[in-house]
């Protein structure tokens, strides 16, 4: 009878040890781990921290989606929305579900006439209407220059110099030596494109060489 006491004693102990539940489930201590583990800020403050990011709420927007994904682990909300009357910019973004921080940030407008005013045509001479205004220059008459060559590209507002340093404006900290850059040609437009790689971040950019404004902008983090 002692024999049959000790070892249900020593089963119960062992058991103990081992961290057996009821039925051999796993403690409640590993199952509250887990839930920490995997901690969500939820959908609504996904979109919540985009929209304040982009400067704007949510009854100013359109089409706002707004899904969770997971990748190798880690799970993550793609938060997308088009700003302007017309949907004339479109923004994406994709946010850590475990404490909201922005993985990567794309601003991209429609084309680059969209990404802001453009600026009106320089005047150019023409037939004045009235008759005196038409008459020939003075033989003795010679142009004087008023200002230097233009240094921009063809059909260019800004040269490749001003471009460069908008974009390096846009990164606080990046220098040249961060920056790559180039001038293409894109469906008729000017495009200045580049890169910016800083701090465990890779900036991508487009800047309509004709008005000077940021036709895309994206931010992509590298651990």
């Amino acid at each position: 009878m002692k024999k049959r006491f000790l070892s249900a004693a020593a089963a119960i102990l062992i058991c103990l040890l081992a961290g057996c539940g009821s039925g051999g489930a796993p403690s409640s201590q590993n199952v509250s781990g887990q839930e920490t583990q995997t901690a969500d800020i939820g959908s609504s403050q996904a979109s919540g921290i985009a929209l304040a990011d982009a400067g704007t709420e949510e009854s100013l927007v359109s089409h706002l989606l707004v899904s969770r994904e997971e990748e190798n682990g880690k799970a993550y909300y793609k938060v997308a929305f088009t700003v302007g009357a017309s949907g004339s910019r479109e923004y994406r973004y994709e946010i850590q579900a475990s404490d909201g921080t922005i993985l990567t940030k794309e601003i991209t407008a429609d084309s680059p006439s969209d990404s802001g005013s453009t600026p009106q045509p320089s005047p150019t001479s023409s037939p004045a209407e009235d008759p005196a205004a038409t008459a020939a220059p003075t033989p003795t008459a010679t142009p004087v220059p008023t200002s230097p060559p233009s240094q921009n590209p063809d059909g260019a507002a800004i040269s490749f110099e001003e471009a460069k340093q908008m974009a390096l404006e846009r990164v606080p900290g990046a220098t040249e030596a961060n920056l790559e850059m180039e001038l293409d040609r894109d469906d008729g437009f000017l495009l200045y494109e580049g890169e910016i790689h800083y701090n465990s971040r890779e900036y991508e950019f487009e800047i309509d060489a004709a008005t000077g404004n940021f036709v895309k902008w994206s931010e992509d983090y590298h651990d």
